[in-house]
């Protein structure tokens, strides 16, 4: 086989590709046309249906119009508008002030001073350094357990000689707790 021969016979097959390939497409666009045509009859079908119901409905509307209605509502309905007086922004109002005449000022029944009910406050008591002292000891001491409730009480049996007697469990626990950032301070500067 020659040169010329198998060029000839890849060119033809290349045609015939071709062909094929524009047959298909001229297809595809025939059926795609043929859709787009039926789908503008339907929608025009539609259209006009719809333009006839809305004849048909006007027509029906008149003729109840003509044979039921006795008299014509515009005429008989008018609008009113606002009177000039009425909608007149510049107008004098006149303002109400209070009479003192005619207004005593009344005295309270009850005592005006605060009504709601104040618990006695124990007086909060300025820590002394021995209390302070004690308190650290007593934290080391009892090294483990003074994040448990009960500990705050012992720790306030035991030194309760040092503490003043208005001091409770709770107020050593608050020491404590503000105690703390000073003491770590301390315990990692040496």
């Amino acid at each position: 086989m020659r040169n010329d021969e198998y060029f000839f016979k890849v060119d033809q097959s290349e045609r015939g590709r071709r062909e094929s390939r524009q047959s298909q497409l001229k297809q595809i666009f025939f059926n795609f046309s043929k859709q787009l045509q039926r789908l503008f009859e339907v929608q025009f079908q539609v259209v006009t249906m719809k333009n006839c119901a809305k004849k048909n409905r006007k027509k029906y509307q008149t003729e109840r119009k003509k044979k039921y209605s006795r008299f014509n509502l515009k005429k008989k309905l008018k609008e009113r508008k606002a009177e000039k007086r009425a909608a007149a922004e510049n107008t004098a109002v006149p303002v109400v002030t209070q009479d003192p005449a005619l207004h005593p000022t009344c005295i309270a029944a009850v005592n005006t001073g605060c009504s709601c009910y104040v618990k006695d406050k124990r007086p909060k008591q300025k820590w002394s350094i021995e209390e302070e002292a004690m308190l650290k000891a007593l934290l080391l001491k009892h090294k483990g357990t003074f994040k448990v409730a009960g500990p705050w009480e012992r720790i306030q049996c035991e030194g309760r000689h040092v503490f003043k007697e208005s001091r409770e469990g709770a107020d050593l626990r608050y020491k404590w707790k503000n105690m703390l950032p000073q003491w770590l301070k301390e315990s990692s500067g040496t």
